[in-house]
């Protein structure tokens, strides 16, 4: 029987929860981190051996070094899937996957999986209901657009 592995990318929040349903059904583990240190509000949670492995990349790289980096070490090993663990492993979940010619969302709507705003923008795109909104750090502006909307309540992300 072939063995099953897969990536998980900053397997932290929830995504902790995932190495060991994987598990379950006979799927082996790799975690990658899309930086060298796990974020303070994760650190207690994160059990390193949870996992067949953990890829961990240096301090000094940027993302490009990053996903060069990850993809060194995963080649030449057979992976179902890149998944992220958490929101933070998006961008680099589907760098992976798309590299490794896996399933994958591809890289092209990656910064919108993480941005709200940009979500927004690509779902009216592709021709999908979606909220109205305005991104602006003026409070005038946002105030005004409020006003012209006829909106009683706002959400605001900063």
């Amino acid at each position: 029987m072939k063995e099953r592995n897969c990536v998980i990318v900053d397997a932290y929040s929830t995504g902790r929860y995932l190495p060991e349903q994987f598990k379950r059904y006979g799927i082996g583990t790799v975690h990658v981190m899309s930086a060298a240190q796990i974020p303070p509000i994760f650190q207690a949670h994160f059990d390193a051996n949870l996992y067949d492995e953990v890829i961990r990349p240096s301090e000094r790289m940027g993302y490009d070094d990053i996903v060069e980096y990850h993809l060194q070490a995963l080649h030449g090993r057979e992976f179902e899937f890149v998944i992220a663990g958490c929101e933070s492993g998006v961008e680099l979940a589907d760098s992976l996957s798309e590299r490794l010619g896996l399933p994958s969302n591809g890289t092209a709507l990656s910064a919108a999986r993480r941005d709200k705003a940009r979500l927004s923008c690509a779902l009216t795109y592709a021709g999908v209901r979606s909220i109205r909104q305005v991104v602006s750090d003026n409070a005038v502006e946002i105030a005004s657009w409020k006003r012209e909307a006829n909106f009683d309540e706002i959400v605001i992300n900063l």
